[in-house]
């Protein structure tokens, strides 16, 4: 069988092909390249497809050299624009991570999937830390606002400046004894911040915490758990029964009227009689309850009707006296309320001792005819923002706080503004609770709803973080963040900035 031989071009190394052919071939094939143009390629310049090919891929790399600087470049602003959308969500928007990696994905930015979202944020919060990073913070003296709120069963302990609303220190605990409290303050003293006094309720915790590491340091005991909560859940309680003993009088009234022999209608006469001596009493205890308790409360008012300081002995003696005519009431709940309220009343008035200390401050540049009614509107201010659901009166106090201002600012003409804001920031630094924290709790609540009630170390520092450099929107801290409040200094940046520059590494 004949089998002819197929001849193959025999190629030769082409040392005479110029630079610029060579550029030229890739070029055509890169980006000129149709069906066949590697064959005619091949036969005009008499060399083989795989030099071609390697010509190729030579000017590719070459390319991707020369224009690899910039294309870092743009890698790195593409994931920084992915890293700051990632805690915007998570922040700002309060997305939980499943859905910051919906989102990213919808709108094309990478690094979405949620595993490195979680990890992101887990490196993040654990670089950042829960330390209070200020400039000169042994200058800084504030009131140290404390409690505990739990996600599930799990304490998170935290700080809180109560003017400037700044998140002094936050951490996931595994109790809430007294040690950990005492680390969780130590932590605070040697960063050097200066406790005015303590915020507080009264947890076993915090009290043996405060004997070991503040014991120098005075104790606001918080009047709205000691007093506030408790008796006005009596005050409620006591006014639905009157209410009820009211209904079933009518009730028994109609049985009475309906009554068909002279047997019932006597039965029904007793019962209708027995239901209006237990009306008459249910509405005597609600009424008489009710005024004591509101003069409770009054005595936790710095100032009187005229602006005027109260006397702090006067104020406490009333306050005793009040607690005895309610035990008179002989309700033996709210008498056992009653023993726990005299357990801490030694520190339920040291606000009385701060406010002295502010007016006699304030009158050193104020004149008591300016001074005692700006007190009088800030005092009046305060009453308005403790209201939640009475609006009417809510309305009728900010009328009255504006009417006083109004007067004011007739009297002192263009020095009003400077005079009140200094009066109001100091006045401000008289706290009576721990509401504070309760406001921090308002905030951290829907964040960890999104995480199913299981917080991390690492989340709470970028929440702490986060919470101290945003801008508030709405009342009277609103265009300012926390930190310039705390520290008095401009920030200038956005807190996402701040978060990459201070995490930089």
């Amino acid at each position: 069988m004949y089998t002819q031989k197929v001849k193959y071009p025999v190629f030769q190394r082409r040392t005479d092909l110029s630079i610029q052919t060579r550029f030229l071939i890739a070029y055509i094939v890169c980006f000129q390249n149709k069906w066949g143009t590697v064959t005619r390629l091949s036969d005009k310049y008499n060399v083989s497809r795989t030099f071609i090919y390697d010509l190729r891929n030579y000017f590719l790399f070459m390319g991707e050299n020369i224009f690899q600087l910039q294309q870092v470049i743009d890698k790195q602003t593409y994931k920084m624009d992915s890293l700051e959308a990632i805690f915007s969500l998570r922040f700002e928007g309060k997305s939980s991570i499943e859905s910051i990696s919906i989102i990213m994905k919808r709108f094309g930015l990478s690094l979405n999937s949620v595993g490195f979202i979680s990890q992101a944020i887990k490196k993040m919060g654990d670089k950042i830390g829960n330390n209070l990073t200020v400039n000169n913070p042994s200058l800084i003296k504030v009131v140290f606002c404390c409690d505990e709120i739990f996600a599930k069963q799990t304490p998170i302990l935290i700080t809180v400046d109560p003017v400037s609303l700044t998140i002094l220190n936050i951490e996931l605990a595994l109790n809430r004894k007294g040690s950990t409290w005492e680390q969780h303050w130590s932590n605070l003293v040697s960063q050097g911040y200066i406790p005015l006094y303590l915020a507080k309720d009264e947890g076993n915790g915090m009290d043996s915490a405060q004997k070991v590491v503040l014991s120098n340091t005075g104790v606001q005991s918080d009047t709205y758990h000691a007093v506030a909560h408790c008796l006005g859940l009596w005050n409620i309680r006591l006014e639905k029964a009157a209410y009820k003993a009211i209904e079933y009088e009518y009730e028994c009234l109609r049985l009475w009227d309906n009554a068909k022999s002279q047997k019932t209608l006597i039965k029904r006469t007793e019962k209708y009689e027995k239901a209006i001596r237990e009306t008459f009493q249910s509405i005597e205890l609600y009424e008489s309850f009710e005024h004591l308790y509101y003069c409770l409360l009054e005595c936790f008012e710095n100032f009187d009707l005229d602006g005027k300081l109260k006397d702090s002995e006067q104020t406490i003696a009333f306050f005793d006296n009040t607690l005895e005519a309610i035990k008179l009431l002989k309700h033996k709940e709210i008498n056992e309320e009653i023993k726990s309220i005299e357990n801490c009343k030694k520190n339920l008035f040291h606000f009385t001792k701060v406010a002295k200390e502010i007016i006699q401050e304030l009158s050193q540049f104020v004149d008591n005819e300016t001074l005692q009614p700006l007190c009088l509107a800030w005092q009046v201010r305060k009453n308005s923002v403790k209201l939640k659901n009475q609006s009417e009166r809510k309305n009728a106090l900010e009328r009255k706080e504006q009417y006083i201002l109004e007067s004011v600012k007739e009297r002192i003409g263009e020095k009003y503004e400077i005079i009140k804001n200094q009066v109001y920031e100091k006045l401000d630094q008289i706290v009576q609770s721990s509401a504070a924290v309760e406001c921090i709790n308002s905030i951290l609540r829907p964040y960890l709803n999104t995480i199913k009630n299981q917080p991390t170390q690492e989340f709470l520092n970028l929440f702490m973080f986060y919470h101290n450099h945003r801008r508030f929107t709405a009342g009277k801290r609103k265009g300012k963040t926390p930190i310039e409040l705390l520290t008095g200094e401009e920030q200038t940046e956005d807190w996402i900035k701040l978060l990459f520059q201070q995490t930089a590494s």
